[in-house]
């Protein structure tokens, strides 16, 4: 997969907001096809569309489900490309109940459709590395995390973010103390960045899976080892070696096997 696009993200919990003046024509559109707010509200199955439809998302004063942004789509005949290059901001409920649920933080002006390219390759090297996404649904979703003692490594990862994705704002936590060395910073991203990640990496599993369903070209075989040698290498100045020590045997194992794809020959796994 090239390009993961909008409605390949689940319709029911991700929440857009629309450019202007593209948002109030896609639902005047709509409006015009019933001349009747509340007429449209049924065929959309919207309680109280006189509000929401005519005023709160129509104005852009809220963000408002994929799933009825497709649906009008559907209604009026319009393009879903077009839909897409008009998002200004992707968001993705937590949880959801009657009065509509909990969201993370937003992401704003998003590069859709997002491209699966050597960056988007790297981002998921640093996931096996020093990153992570929970494997279930916690109280705040599952956000995207890194953490590294380098904060050369922490900035080069925010700008693969933002090239990659769009402008998302991490929470930041700096933590020292006994345990640490020295200070580690921890990067949490907010969940709609996971779920697009999600769609074509199977995620961290216990033990690590090497993520071989993705590595199909040299210059994404560069990146994903990139990412993995800057969080878990090791350079020996005496020894004149770099060292890989991870606790999945396997998954070192599948590192070595794309080194010497790329011509590169390495020693024994142990």
């Amino acid at each position: 997969k090239r390009y993961i696009h909008i409605w390949d993200l689940t319709p029911s919990r991700t929440y857009i907001k629309l450019k202007e003046p593209y948002r109030n024509a896609f639902f005047i559109k709509a409006y015009k096809k019933t001349g009747d707010w509340n007429k449209l509200g049924k065929i959309l199955n919207v309680k109280r569309p006189d509000t929401l439809l005519a005023r709160n998302w129509k104005e852009g004063l809220c963000s408002f489900p994929l799933g009825i942004a497709l649906k009008i789509c559907k209604f009026t005949n319009a393009s879903r490309y077009d839909l897409e290059k008009n998002i200004s901001e992707i968001r993705y409920k937590k949880r959801l109940n009657k009065r509509g649920g909990s969201s993370g933080k937003p992401l704003k002006n998003p590069r859709l459709p997002i491209k699966v390219n050597k960056n988007f390759i790297e981002i998921v090297g640093h996931i096996c590395g020093d990153g992570s996404i929970p494997k279930s649904k916690t109280r705040t979703g599952r956000p995207l995390c890194y953490t590294n003692s380098q904060i050369e490594l922490i900035e080069n990862f925010k700008g693969l973010i933002n090239s990659v994705f769009g402008e998302a704002k991490p929470k930041t936590d700096i933590r020292t103390g006994e345990k640490y060395r020295r200070p580690n910073y921890a990067l949490r991203y907010p969940t709609i960045l996971s779920m697009i990640l999600l769609i074509v990496f199977k995620g961290k599993q216990e033990p690590l899976e090497f993520p071989s369903y993705l590595l199909k070209t040299n210059e994404s075989k560069i990146s994903f080892l990139k990412a993995i040698y800057d969080d878990e290498g090791c350079i020996k100045t005496k020894q004149k070696q770099i060292t890989l020590a991870m606790k999945s045997k396997n998954f070192v194992t599948g590192c070595k096997k794309t080194l010497k794809e790329l011509g590169i020959d390495s020693g024994k796994v142990t």
